[in-house]
C-alpha cells in the first residue's frame, strides 16, 4: 500500500498514525484503514481480526507482549535455531518496532497453530506444530507500506500483501528480497524472545492486566478496547552486563560482533539438564577499527558457498 503524501500536513498525520504510534494502537488504526481497499482475501482477513479486537473481551484472542527496549538490540544480534516452540499465550501482539535498512517493522503478530484453529489470519484445520506470523514494514521516507503474512518453518509460506501495485520506484524483485529479509530479522527475534522468556536467568516477566469492565468503560468513551500487557524485564543481575553491551555496541570500537546464540542440551548425557536451553552472549571480539561481517548465502545447489564479507 502507498499512501499520497502532498503537503508537510500530510506527512505530518502520516507519521502520527504510521510511525510514532504503538504497535497495537497502529495495528488497530491500520486493519481499519485496509478494510476501506477492497473486498480481496487478505484484507477480509485482517478486517474479521478487527472485528475480533475491537470488543470488551479482547483478552480471550490477543496479548501485547512488551520487550524492554535496552534489550532489543541484544535480542536481535543473537542468533536463534529456528524451529516450533510453544507459545506462552496462544496469540501475541510485539509491542516492540524492528529496524531494518530504514524499515519499520511493526504490528508483528504471532499465533500458535498448535494451540488452537481459531487462529486470526488462518484457515488450518487441525492443529499444527507452527506459526502463523504477519506484521506491516513501513518506509518512512517513502511512505509506503508493505503487510507480511508468513509461517515460522515453511520457506515457501510468504505472501506479500499490496492492495496497490505501484511500490515507488521499488521493482518487484527488490520487494521480494527485501521481504525474505524482513522475515528471517522477526522469526530470529521471535524465536529468541520465547527462549528468553522460557529461560528467565536474564529476564523477569510483569503483567498488567485488564478486564472486560474496564474495556466496556473505555469503549463507550470512545476509545479502543486494550489487552494484557506483558513486560519482558531484565532482571537486577543482567543490568550490568546489558548496558556495558549497549554502551559498546552503539559506538565505534576496535572490536567486531560475535553473534550470540542459544544452545539446545538434547543429548542424553546431559541427563537431568535434556532440554535445557542456555544462552551464549553475543560478545565484541579482537582489535582495530570495527567492523561489520554481512554473511551471505549462494543460491547455487552445487557447492552452497557461504562468505563472510567484511564492511567498514
Amino acid at each position: 500500500m502507498t499512501v499520497d503524501v502532498k503537503d508537510d500536513k500530510q506527512k505530518a498525520e502520516y507519521m502520527r498514525r504510521f510511525v510514532d504510534s504503538r504497535p497495537y494502537h497502529f495495528m488497530v488504526d491500520y486493519v481499519d484503514i485496509m478494510s476501506t481497499y477492497g473486498k480481496d482475501e487478505y484484507t477480509k482477513q485482517y478486517a474479521d481480526a478487527l472485528a475480533k479486537v475491537l470488543n470488551p473481551d479482547v483478552n480471550d484472542y490477543l496479548q501485547v507482549i512488551h520487550l524492554d527496549e535496552r534489550m532489543v538490540d541484544i535480542v536481535n544480534d543473537t542468533q536463534a535455531e529456528i524451529f516450533y516452540r510453544p507459545l506462552f499465550f496462544h496469540q501475541l501482539m510485539i509491542d516492540n518496532v524492528i529496524q531494518h535498512k530504514g524499515w519499520l517493522l511493526k504490528g508483528i503478530l504471532v499465533l500458535d497453530m498448535n494451540q488452537s484453529e481459531n487462529l486470526m489470519f488462518s484457515k488450518q484445520r487441525g492443529l499444527v506444530k507452527d506459526w502463523r506470523i504477519a506484521f506491516v514494514a513501513i518506509n518512512p521516507d517513502t511512505f509506503v507500506e508493505l503487510v507480511v503474512n508468513t509461517k515460522l518453518l515453511s520457506e515457501d509460506s510468504i505472501d506479500v500483501v499490496t492492495p496497490e501495485p505501484d511500490y515507488r520506484g521499488y521493482t518487484e524483485d527488490v520487494v521480494k528480497g527485501l521481504m525474505r529479509e524482513f522475515i528471517i530479522k522477526v522469526r530470529n527475534f521471535l524465536c529468541n524472545l520465547v527462549d528468553f522468556v522460557d529461560n528467565r536467568e536474564q529476564v523477569r516477566v510483569a503483567k498488567i492486566p485488564t478486564t472486560p469492565a474496564q474495556n466496556v468503560k473505555r469503549m463507550r468513551r470512545g476509545k479502543i478496547p486494550l489487552p494484557t500487557v506483558t513486560r519482558i524485564l531484565p532482571r537486577m543481575s543482567f543490568l550490568g552486563e546489558l548496558n556495558s553491551y549497549n554502551s559498546v555496541r552503539r559506538k565505534y570500537s576496535h572490536r567486531f560482533l560475535v553473534r550470540g546464540h542459544w544452545r539446545h542440551l538434547r543429548s542424553e548425557r546431559y541427563g537431568s539438564e535434556r532440554q535445557r536451553r542456555i544462552w551464549i552472549r553475543p560478545f565484541f571480539k579482537g582489535r582495530g577499527i570495527y567492523v561489520r561481517k554481512l554473511k551471505y548465502v549462494t543460491d547455487d545447489a552445487d557447492d552452497g558457498i557461504e562468505q563472510d564479507i567484511e564492511v567498514n
